[in-house]
């Protein structure tokens, strides 16, 4: 089974390295993406409300959890941001909990 390597920046400057199987779904490649969240020491319930969003340039990779790499043109990109946010809708029913 071939490996495609790929390098994701960071808003913080950051480089992410990933060896994919060319059949990873989005799904996939963003939960692998909070398990390498730069802060290792976040608390659980922040890591829980997290989200990932991912970039090609300045424009969001479109498409659903089970939409493969190649389809939403990660394979051939050369510039991949991952951008992790706080899912407010989450955050808002966590706290009320």
């Amino acid at each position: 089974m071939s490996f495609l390597k790929v390098e994701l920046k960071t808003l913080h400057g950051g480089i992410i390295s990933l060896e994919l199987r060319r059949q990873t779904t989005l799904g996939e490649l963003k939960a692998m993406l909070l398990e390498k969240h730069p802060s290792p020491d976040l608390p659980d319930l922040e890591r829980q409300i997290l989200t990932v969003e991912l970039l090609i340039g300045a424009s969001i990779v479109e498409g659903g959890e089970e939409t493969g790499i190649a389809a939403a043109g990660l394979v051939e990109a050369e510039d991949i941001t991952v951008i992790y946010k706080r899912n407010e809708v989450e955050a808002a029913t966590q706290e009320d909990m």
